[in-house]
């Protein structure tokens, strides 16, 4: 049972200093910045107190944020 305490704290401690040696690269801190507005943009289009007309224009700019993503880095956001 002790071991078994040990490799588990181990384990846990060799993750961590990955996570923390582990950095993004310029591109990924991009990429998630921009996953991040993109998902923002459609929490905001949500909103109920958004006149139609507005929610309208907030998707359509959503929707072309999510476009340049795809076109910049091959993938869906």
């Amino acid at each position: 049972m002790k071991n078994i305490a040990i490799v588990f704290g181990i384990l846990i401690l060799v993750f961590v200093v990955y996570a923390v040696l582990h950095e993004q690269t310029p591109q990924e801190k991009e990429m998630s910045s921009a996953s991040y507005a993109i998902n923002y943009c459609w929490g905001e289009q949500k909103k109920k107190s958004l006149e139609p007309e507005l929610a309208r224009f907030v998707a359509s700019t959503c929707e072309k944020m999510e476009s340049n993503f795809k076109s910049k880095y091959g993938r869906n956001p």
